[in-house]
């Protein structure tokens, strides 16, 4: 299985560039943008490894911290919820 996408490599530094710009100081949300970096470091090896099931554990918890951040929620298109 192929790392992640061209696709997603650009909108996931679209997201590290939107934390130097935008994000706020406080540290909660310094601890949310932390955690989405870890869960897509995380999301991206389980799609290497083939493990659907940390795929979805992962890709909710992203989902959740973009949410939590208020920034655009990202589609998992390749896992079948």
């Amino acid at each position: 299985m192929a790392l992640l996408s061209v696709d997603e490599k650009d909108w996931l530094q679209e997201q590290i560039r939107t934390e130097y710009e935008y994000s706020e100081t406080n540290s909660t949300t310094d601890k949310a943008w932390g955690q989405l970096r870890n869960a897509w470091k995380e999301y991206d090896m389980a799609k290497h490894d083939g493990d659907g099931t940390k795929m979805k554990q992962y890709a909710a918890q992203i989902e959740r911290m973009q949410k939590q951040i208020n920034i655009r929620v990202e589609s998992h298109r390749d896992i079948a919820y």
